[in-house]
């Protein structure tokens, strides 16, 4: 009898710890200003970063591929959020899906990323708190938040390192690797790489960029390079033209906004709505981020998959568009056409 109610009560006790592992649960998360490239199921995709904490100096963040529903990611801020996590019964998901469902419950705080404002090129202004020469090809410097990468020239030899750890004050390079030309120029190539390597801490100052070392003391100092801004009528409603240089009826529909002020991108595909972030936009390149759209079937999908699709794949890279009269065109790196628009109004 004691066999029997033993084996009955453990045999409750594992059903309500069952149970109670898919009670949703809530949890609070701080969410990066970028994304990072980062590998998920069967490639690579660009991941939001979290962090499950509250001291953000010392934050410690990590991928996170899963989709959260209902929450806007916006470039260029961090965001303190409720997140309501849902345990999912593991037969009924396909394969490399989470196990957990994660919803918005609220946000609780937006403040503005200083990791974002390192995103760019830079060029050497100063050593060691000391001028440089200027009558030599000057160091530079190419931050990419996305690849969590530095790169750039010494003034002879190119060089590239991953950043393996940034916080808002701190930052951790890998080591650094350079590319072994014979430099006959006189550069200080030498200097600057020496300094590199013993970086620690960074600061923007005065729209400097200030490496320093574990101390605080002043290694290298940068100056951003100048870039265009984006052209100003790209800020406009645009009606669809050709897709791949192939030509669409005006009466199917398809549409987009640029909108530079907001940095975001909405329309409609001649069928279901979608909108999107502008990660950066200056000169005659545009990046847009992760378009989202509703999920209706209309009688005819061919216009509005053929648009979606060519738009998705524009996201998450560089394009260069030309404006000429009242046509735009967007181009890929071979210079080849992608979507052409005529200014709706």
């Amino acid at each position: 009898m004691n066999v029997f109610r033993n084996g009955f009560l453990a045999g409750m006790v594992a059903l309500l710890l069952q149970g109670c592992s898919t009670i949703p649960q809530n949890s609070v998360y701080w969410v990066r200003g970028f994304k990072v490239e980062g590998s998920a199921g069967a490639g690579k995709m660009k991941s939001l970063q979290v962090y499950r904490g509250d001291h953000l100096a010392d934050a410690t963040w990590e991928n996170f591929h899963a989709l959260i529903a209902g929450f806007d990611f916006e470039p260029g801020f961090l965001k303190k959020i409720e997140v309501k996590e849902e345990n999912l019964a593991l037969e009924t998901l396909p394969a490399d899906t989470s196990s957990i469902k994660y919803t918005l419950v609220q946000e609780l705080e937006r403040l503005a990323d200083p990791c974002f404002e390192l995103e760019g090129d830079w060029i050497l202004a100063s050593i060691s708190s000391g001028p440089v020469n200027r009558m030599v090809k000057l160091p530079t410097l190419s931050l990419s938040l996305n690849e969590m990468r530095i790169s750039g020239s010494g003034g002879c030899n190119h060089y590239s390192a991953a950043v393996s750890r940034l916080t808002d004050s701190n930052i951790m390079l890998g080591p650094v690797a350079a590319t072994k030309r014979a430099c006959v120029n006189k550069n200080i190539e030498a200097d600057y790489l020496a300094n590199l390597n013993r970086v620690k801490q960074y600061a923007l100052v005065d729209s400097r960029l200030v490496f320093s070392d574990e101390k605080g003391t002043e290694l290298l100092a940068f100056i951003k390079k100048s870039e265009p801004p984006a052209d100003p009528r790209l800020h406009d409603v645009w009606g669809l033209l050709r897709i791949a240089g192939k030509t669409v009826s005006p009466k199917q529909g398809p549409h987009l906004e640029i909108n530079l002020t907001d940095k975001q991108v909405f329309g409609n595909d001649g069928c279901n709505d979608f909108r999107g972030a502008i990660e950066h936009a200056a000169g005659s390149s545009i990046t847009l981020g992760t378009i989202a759209s509703t999920r209706k079937m209309c009688m005819d999908m061919e216009v509005p998959d053929a648009f979606s699709k060519a738009l998705g794949n524009m996201a998450g890279k560089a394009v260069s568009y030309k404006i000429s009269g009242l046509t735009l065109v967007f181009l890929d790196a071979d210079g080849n056409e992608l979507l052409a628009f005529k200014k709706a109004d």
